[in-house]
């Protein structure tokens, strides 16, 4: 069963009690080495973005049979994700949705099987987590605007699943 198939969703601002958050990474990470699931409540308090690399080496462990955590993996710096760490197509489909679920993001998947290192992995997660901030600050300033327009039309529009009136 991979981590995935448990549901585990923890959209930010869910207000999870501590107790829960790290219930719900315990389960999600339980197959990672040690330090994995102390990294992912770090990073969840603080979104710290020096934690990426080592919360994808600590998911890439559970795929691979190695821990990728301990210091001689640490000294090699970067990894063929096939040639090196034997993954597959569907280890990374399995990867990428464990990432989604403990980094709250979604992935490109197409864009996730044209990576080939571990540093590539880490730079697109760390891009994407950069633009978690603006793509909410846009979808803010396209509502205020939409609620500002005129009351020149009542018909309802619609914008990210929701219905507005306009005026």
């Amino acid at each position: 069963m991979n981590s995935h198939a448990s549901g585990l969703q923890l959209p930010a601002g869910t207000g999870l009690s501590a107790e829960k958050l790290r219930e719900n990474l315990s389960q999600l990470l339980r197959h990672c080495p040690p330090g994995t699931l102390e990294a992912a409540l770090a990073f969840r308090a603080t979104s710290e973005p020096s934690l990426v690399p080592i919360l994808v080496r600590g998911v890439l462990s559970q795929h691979c049979g190695r821990n990728l955590l301990s210091p001689a993996e640490l000294a090699i710096g970067d990894y063929h994700l096939c040639t090196d760490l034997g993954l597959d197509s569907l280890s990374l489909m399995e990867i990428s949705l464990t990432l989604e679920d403990l980094f709250q993001l979604r992935m490109d998947t197409g864009r996730l099987l044209t990576l080939f290192t571990l540093r590539e992995l880490c730079e697109l997660i760390s891009t994407e987590l950069d633009a978690i901030p603006l793509s909410r600050e846009l979808a803010s300033i396209r509502r205020d605007t939409i609620h500002r327009m005129g009351s020149s039309s009542r018909a309802p529009m619609a914008h990210d699943g929701e219905a507005y009136s306009v005026g």
